[in-house]
């Protein structure tokens, strides 16, 4: 696709993705498995992960980013029929360093956190749509900053996340963010005095 990919380490600690259908699946080596602890028979389904970190996972597609010069790449890898494919880029104007593992809400949306881009590089929260195939920043992080690993949906129905910057003590904070909403709160901010 010509937008010059940047190289990064195969992770130390796979992790696994489950869908429903009884299988795990990861990545390690620039491979791409499927493991079913039923047999405990792992079988390669790609074996050059052309198309990065894996981000997320449903029914029937694995979804995964590669990081480019100018854009974050989305591929989709089809379970069912063993085929990968490009799905979209995400500007890195919205915002890059995709943190975590996207989280799939009601809407049918996922939502990543970055850890630089937005309005003053602290990084923001991408809503990205399979369906239409699109992406958009919404959320600039600004008091907090620099939010690092994943979102999470709390049964009270809001997203929780943290930052490794900003926040009272400018050590890292809590934020809470209504996913409805284009806007989040400061619930906790860490400091020194927290060990």
């Amino acid at each position: 696709f010509g937008h010059g990919y940047i190289e990064y380490d195969a992770p130390t600690n796979p992790i696994f993705f489950e869908n429903g259908n009884g299988l795990l699946y990861g990545s390690i080596e620039e491979q791409l498995y499927s493991y079913n602890p039923s047999s405990q028979e792992i079988i390669i389904l790609l074996d050059s992960l052309d198309f990065g970190k894996i981000v997320a996972i449903d029914e029937n597609y694995i979804y995964a980013t590669r990081i480019g010069d100018t854009v974050v790449d989305v591929f989709a890898y089809d379970i069912q029929n063993n085929m990968q494919e490009w799905l979209l880029a995400i500007p890195k104007s919205q915002g890059w360093d995709h943190q975590g593992y996207w989280l799939k809400l009601d809407n049918g949306k996922y939502y990543t956190l970055t850890n630089n881009g937005g309005s003053i590089d602290r990084g923001a929260l991408i809503e990205i749509d399979i369906e239409n195939r699109t992406s958009r920043k919404t959320i600039d992080f600004t008091d907090a900053k620099n939010p690092q690993g994943s979102l999470k949906l709390h049964s009270n129905g809001m997203v929780y996340g943290v930052t490794n910057r900003g926040g009272e003590n400018n050590q890292g904070c809590v934020f809470k963010l209504d996913p409805k909403g284009d806007s989040y709160i400061i619930e906790a901010s860490f400091s020194s005095a927290l060990g």
